[in-house]
């Protein structure tokens, strides 16, 4: 950093930012990360592969993301810049929708597999044996309380 080192000469003051701040490696790549066998190019739609596939990435850039939030935080406590501090915000924010987006993720498989296997009638209706629909009574109401009443007696 040698304009760190030029300024800190001219202004002479000590130059500490280059100590507070990490080297960010070009070694961390997330398409490296990504399993290659989820991304063979097959004709046959798998619905747990594409899950597998979409939850692999969320998660890679998830990890990615917190590698690169520690970093702006490190920055932005040695540089004290209100934009620094800013990023940092915005990337944890896009973390925590990272996450939301997750448990959508699983919310969205199991609705699916709930539809793939439809649910099982949870109370059975009894068969009544002798039951008799649609019965007419040809008489008056005063024979239809008796014959009501007795039904009650013979209970």
């Amino acid at each position: 950093m040698k304009i760190d080192e030029n300024l800190s000469n001219i202004f002479n003051i000590e130059s500490n930012v280059s100590s507070n701040i990490e080297e960010i490696s070009d070694e961390t790549d997330i398409k490296d990360e990504i399993d290659e066998d989820i991304l063979e190019d097959d004709d046959t739609p798998d619905f747990d592969k594409d899950f597998k596939f979409a939850r692999n990435c969320i998660v890679k850039v998830m990890k990615y993301n917190a590698d690169v939030i520690q970093n702006m935080t490190n920055i932005a406590d040695a540089t004290e810049h209100p934009r620094a501090y800013e990023v940092a915000g915005q990337l944890m924010k896009s973390q925590s929708d990272l996450a939301k987006e997750l448990l959508e993720l699983y919310k969205k498989k199991k609705h699916i597999t709930e539809v793939k296997q439809p649910k099982k009638e949870e109370t059975i209706v009894p068969l009544i044996e002798n039951q008799q629909n649609n019965i007419l009574f040809t008489g008056s109401t005063a024979d239809l309380l008796k014959v009501l009443n007795n039904g009650k007696e013979n209970r």
